[in-house]
């Protein structure tokens, strides 16, 4: 019996947890082209998406952008990756239209959505963009009003557009 149970990503590694005949352990899934760091990510389908954030050198260490230090920022990404547990594999995917680093990334019926996050010259990103998985394309939905200095406290609330699918019922 071979069953993934969760995901981890530890530095350019994503882990699965598997159960085998009742034991749990950590094995190594696929490695990505290079480690981020204040990246999003969400499952979705049975698949890892992650999105945003920056690049680390080779050594791991974090860039605080808030005091300045470790690795030289190299800027955020507008990259967009999914991990597939049944091929093991990193796929790219379209990137988002604005770079971000410490967005939010949800899913929500059949779509992910991508929530605010600082910008290239740290300026918070008020666009709100949609993905859809089937067409491999991104669009702008709506715009934050507001921003929060910590994303624990996040709320969404925004007008959706009439051109926005309804669900299934």
């Amino acid at each position: 019996m071979f069953e993934l149970i969760a995901f981890a990503v530890n530095g350019p590694a994503v882990l699965g947890w598997k159960n085998r005949k009742d034991s749990i352990r950590w094995i190594r899934l696929a490695d990505m082209e290079s480690a981020r760091s204040h990246a999003a990510s969400c499952v979705a389908d049975g698949k890892l998406y992650m999105i945003g954030g920056s690049e680390l050198a080779n050594d791991g260490e974090c860039y605080n952008p808030i005091t300045n230090n470790g690795n030289e920022f190299s800027g955020f990404l507008r990259g967009f990756i999914k991990f597939s547990p049944n091929s093991r594999k990193w796929e790219k995917l379209k990137g988002m239209n604005y770079a971000r680093g410490g967005p939010t990334l949800v899913a929500s019926r059949d779509f992910l959505f991508v929530i605010g996050g600082q910008g290239p010259n740290r300026n918070n990103v008020a666009e709100i963009e949609q993905f859809d998985p089937e067409k491999n394309e991104w669009r702008v939905v709506s715009e934050l009003k507001r921003f929060s200095k910590s994303r624990s406290d996040l709320t969404i609330s925004f007008p959706i557009p009439a051109s926005f699918p309804s669900p299934n019922m």
